[in-house]
């Protein structure tokens, strides 16, 4: 785990994906991934403000030496790089920005990239 690097992506799908669980606590989590990217947008505000705990706990957890992150940067520059990251790197991205509003496109892209930050003690931040 102390060797695990998290990306800009990572993180991001982290954050998302714990906030739209918290909003839709489907029990089958199958049907969640299947159907959630239809109806659901979060405000890019809310976003860049639970991205910068979720940061901010990666860090600490990088002094600790405990896993390993991408050079320094702010909440927002993290949410924008993963954005351009994820549009350049596949077909269909993960998450879709329209206006101050962020959309989950492929829910099961987004759990892919999320599981990197899995089992660090994250869930609480959000």
């Amino acid at each position: 785990m102390k060797n695990n690097v998290v990306s800009p992506t990572n993180i991001i799908a982290w954050t998302v994906f714990e906030m739209i669980r918290r909003q839709r606590p489907d029990p089958d989590f199958y049907r969640f991934l299947r159907e959630t990217a239809y109806d659901i947008s979060l405000p890019m505000v809310d976003v860049y403000r639970q991205t910068g705990k979720t940061l901010k706990k990666v860090k600490e957890l990088e002094a600790q030496g405990k896993i390993k992150i991408f050079p320094g940067e702010d909440a927002e520059m993290v949410v924008n790089k993963a954005l351009k990251l994820f549009s350049c790197y596949h077909t269909k991205p993960a998450f879709e920005r329209r206006g101050d509003r962020l959309f989950p496109v492929d829910m099961n892209l987004v759990y892919y990239y999320r599981n990197r930050l899995w089992n660090y003690g994250l869930e609480r931040l959000v």
